[in-house]
């Protein structure tokens, strides 16, 4: 629906939550005795698959559909731990993305404990390891950028640049934490984004 609200500061983040569901923010600026629409905001069901994590705080961790993969090393979680893999569609990300910068269709994936109803922010004591064994169409000359939402700052921050999909598509990066990662394909010519470079913000 439409929701109308009263802010007693001019600009701030608008967290939107729905238990069992992804969480998005966006982001408003306005001034006083005026009023400003936000972009549209879609959650996305949390992935029906359980991925229990085993004595050793591993597992291999998958959505329902089999369509995303994460490998975790011993101690990444505590033992039992219900660890869900959701693919996200690029109309429900966790937040718009700078201009010049457009998702792939396929290879967004939020990444949280079971229960969780914000932002998920572990880190991992080793990196865990992303595949997306086949996106579509996906040519394999096509620099790809890896972002991960940075809900403290609201920004989506570089994690690796400079990747290619393999065979088939398949798109493969480590990650160092959960959260909300997707791979990005730059603009070209006049709407050309700034390099992007590890660690730094889009």
């Amino acid at each position: 629906g439409l929701y109308s609200f009263v802010s007693t500061s001019a600009t701030g983040n608008i967290l939107l939550t729905k238990e069992g569901y992804t969480a998005v923010e966006r982001s408003y600026s306005a001034t006083a005795g005026s009023g400003v629409e936000v972009f549209d905001a879609r959650l996305t069901p949390i992935d029906s698959k359980a991925n229990p994590a085993d004595a050793n705080g591993a597992l291999t961790a998958s959505d329902a559909d089999h369509k995303i993969q994460i490998q975790f090393a011993p101690g990444s979680f505590p033992a039992g731990t219900d660890v869900r893999i959701t693919s996200v569609s690029p109309q429900g990300l966790a937040n718009l993305l700078p201009l010049g910068w457009s998702p792939i269709p396929g290879a967004a994936v939020d990444l949280r404990v079971f229960g969780e109803t914000e932002f998920s922010n572990r880190n991992f004591a080793s990196p865990a390891n992303l595949t997306i064994p086949q996106i579509a169409g996906l040519p394999s000359n096509l620099p790809v950028v890896l972002a991960r939402y940075n809900s403290a700052a609201h920004v989506w921050t570089v994690v690796q640049t400079n990747l290619f999909a393999g065979a088939n598509g398949a798109l493969q990066a480590n990650i160092p934490a959960s959260g909300q990662y997707v791979f990005l394909v730059a603009d070209t010519g006049a709407t050309a984004p700034p390099t992007a470079a590890a660690g730094e913000n889009l």
